[in-house]
């Protein structure tokens, strides 16, 4: 990461890995460029760990050793994301992943915390009662939490103690693909 704010995007894939979650961590990161410094920490589809550039955008895969529920669990996530930290000034999370949030509270990387809360969690019930508490104190230590509508704040079940903390940012429309 170079000049300006130094931002580090986590979330459990990144592009070309197809997703509505993916897609608007690469908005974010491709449409800052130039304005800021982005890094991503995601978890790779095999068993190694990979470093890529995408798009300009430097892309660190850490291998996963298997799926749970829809979470890719990879070891050295939380040491990678303890590495990378020291060169961002901002962590943002795209939530909800677990393994990112048991990370966090794993490694405890310096850097402001942002969280983007794209969707409330509904099932499986018995990973949301393990879950619960790990999310709350995670969402304790955001700096902020960022949501694309105001519902999303009024509707869940996490983020009604943290409401100040939340602020409303709209996802944005490439207009050049249409």
């Amino acid at each position: 990461m170079g000049r300006g704010p130094r931002v580090l995007q986590i979330f459990k894939y990144y592009h070309p890995h197809v997703g509505g979650v993916e897609k608007v961590a690469q908005d974010i990161a491709e449409g800052l460029e130039g304005r800021i410094s982005s890094a991503v920490l995601t978890s790779h589809e095999s068993l190694w760990t990979k470093r890529e550039v995408v798009n300009g955008i430097p892309v660190t895969r850490a291998g996963r050793v298997t799926t749970k529920f829809s979470v890719p669990v990879a070891p050295r996530f939380p040491q990678l994301m303890r590495q990378m930290a020291r060169e961002a000034d901002i962590l943002h999370f795209h939530l909800p992943y677990p393994w990112a949030d048991f990370s966090y509270l794993l490694a405890r990387p310096p850097g402001r915390v942002v969280a983007w809360w794209h969707s409330e969690i509904v099932k499986p019930r018995q990973l949301l009662t393990l879950y619960r508490p790990l999310l709350r104190r995670f969402l304790k230590r955001a700096d902020r939490i960022i949501v694309a509508a105001p519902q999303l704040v009024e509707n869940s079940t996490f983020l009604g103690r943290f409401k100040e903390k939340c602020r409303v940012i709209p996802i944005g429309i490439d207009t050049d693909r249409f």
